[in-house]
């Protein structure tokens, strides 16, 4: 009998579809203050933190590539939820459309292939799932957006958490490092995965709810200061390489209008054109 491995990510990554290879990359972006865990959580509750700085192999670039291996799923490849309908992302009523999260190569974003623009290699580990279905696990409220600092837009929302659900037949699910051993184990063999979800995190550990000014968190190649309403979208611009950064620099505040999105919810990337691996 089949059986589901719920693994969710949040925080501040990339997203990236291996279509040659049919698998999803899913870049780390390291970031000040953001901390790279799995959280297991069974029945609604924390039950279980492991904080991969723990691990050696998070900095060492001979195993920058980790791997989700399943030794007897019950698919084959990845698969993507979309509802079929065109995407609006004021309007869209399927929360679980994966499309909510945010292509940086998309038509809201830069509309145009990133590649030569940017250097991945900063993005340390990139996960590989070559098996489940990915899909929109939390919505965030809709947010407003600036362009260069200017007015603020009502945006729509984006994918706060992006899940994958990977059905099992049996068997065993891991995290492991390419050419190196296991890191961590998510199902052992006779396991059950009843109620249990685990979360791969790159948050704050704790954080309070809205930021203060001049909290000093991060910000675009070539600024000094604090990021725009101190959101942590800005990180991502750290990817660009010196001079190739894309205009407009966009940043996000909720439309309360309070300092920044949750600091927890830093929205995940994705690289919709890209055709080479991250």
């Amino acid at each position: 009998m089949s059986e589901i491995l719920t693994i969710v990510f949040r925080g501040l990554m990339i997203f990236h579809e291996d279509k040659t290879n049919n698998l999803m990359e899913i870049g780390i972006l390291r970031a000040p203050g953001h901390v790279p865990r799995i959280i297991t959580i069974k029945n609604g509750v924390h039950a279980d933190v492991y904080d991969l700085r723990e691990r050696p192999e998070l900095d060492d670039e001979s195993f920058r590539s980790w791997r989700i291996e399943v030794t007897n799923p019950a698919q084959n490849g990845i698969s993507i939820f979309t509802d079929g309908q065109p995407f609006e992302r004021k309007t869209h009523p399927t929360d679980k459309d994966f499309r909510w999260i945010m292509d940086f190569e998309g038509s809201d974003f830069y509309d145009k292939d990133l590649t030569a623009q940017m250097d991945t290699r900063k993005l340390m580990p990139v996960l590989q799932v070559p098996v489940g279905q990915f899909y929109t696990r939390l919505k965030s409220p809709s947010l407003n957006r600036s362009e260069d600092g200017g007015e603020l837009r009502e945006f729509g929302a984006i994918a706060g958490v992006t899940g994958c659900d990977i059905a099992l037949d049996g068997g065993t699910a891991e995290l492991s490092a390419v050419g190196g051993g296991s890191i961590f184990q998510f199902k052992k063999e006779g396991e059950s995965l009843e109620n249990t979800v685990f979360e791969i995190t790159n948050t704050p550990p704790d954080v309070p709810a809205v930021f203060g000014a001049g909290t000093g968190h991060g910000g675009h190649a070539g600024h000094t200061g604090p990021a725009p309403h101190n959101d942590h979208f800005q990180y991502y611009y750290g990817l660009f390489l010196p001079g190739r950064v894309p205009s407009p620099i966009f940043a996000f505040r909720p439309l309360d209008g309070s300092p920044a999105p949750n600091p927890a919810l830093c929205g995940k990337g994705l690289l919709g054109r890209r055709t080479e691996r991250l």
